[in-house]
């Protein structure tokens, strides 16, 4: 599914401790794009996995910025077809999941 990944890892520290920052980009075969942000510090975490068309059509975005108060998930939520969604805590493993069976139901594979 994937054709390359390119990785930026930064660690910085700061007086209250260690912060990561992990921007990331992968090129899928469909022609489409997933950027991967996930920001983790000892009380914090903020993740958005963009997926997109290489025209730069969104076709989803997972992420948890704190907007959708009214969300029963919130701040967790999806963005699909013009449409916000509950969501919960999602992982790059359930998005590439998540995907792959976008991408297999397309072809009309099981």
């Amino acid at each position: 599914m994937l054709k390359s990944l390119s990785l930026l890892t930064r660690i910085l520290s700061n007086s209250y401790g260690f912060r990561r920052n992990i921007p990331k980009t992968a090129v899928l075969k469909e022609n489409c794009l997933l950027y991967i942000t996930e920001l983790h510090t000892k009380d914090y975490q903020k993740y958005s996995y963009h997926y997109q068309k290489n025209d730069g059509d969104l076709i989803a975005r997972w992420d948890n910025k704190p907007h959708w108060r009214d969300m029963s998930t919130y701040p967790h939520h999806k963005h699909e077809n013009d449409q916000v969604s509950p969501s919960h805590r999602v992982t790059i493993v359930d998005v590439l999941d998540q995907i792959e069976k976008k991408i297999a139901a397309t072809k009309g594979l099981p």
